[in-house]
């Protein structure tokens, strides 16, 4: 008989502590939540000095949440158990 469960879910940008459990923060990995493709360094200078256009984050569609979870930081899995 196939049983549901949650865990914490391996795609979210950190983990964060829930009551005595760790889960998920909810947000992107590739972009930490920002929703935008991450800048490299000589980007962030210029990004200082002036406002330049970002792409939206190609992972998560610029909606800065954790696709694997939906933003809840918990991945739902099914799990067999021997009856």
């Amino acid at each position: 008989m196939a049983k549901e469960g949650r865990r914490t879910c391996p795609d979210c940008a950190e983990q964060e502590w829930y009551y005595l459990t760790v889960k998920g923060n909810g947000l992107c990995e590739h972009c930490k939540g920002e929703g935008y493709e991450p800048l490299d360094i000589m980007e962030k200078v210029i990004n200082v000095v002036s406002t330049i256009e970002r792409d939206e984050c190609t992972v998560c569609g610029g909606d800065g949440e954790c696709k694997t979870c939906d933003g809840s930081g918990w991945e739902e899995f099914n799990y067999d158990e021997e009856d």
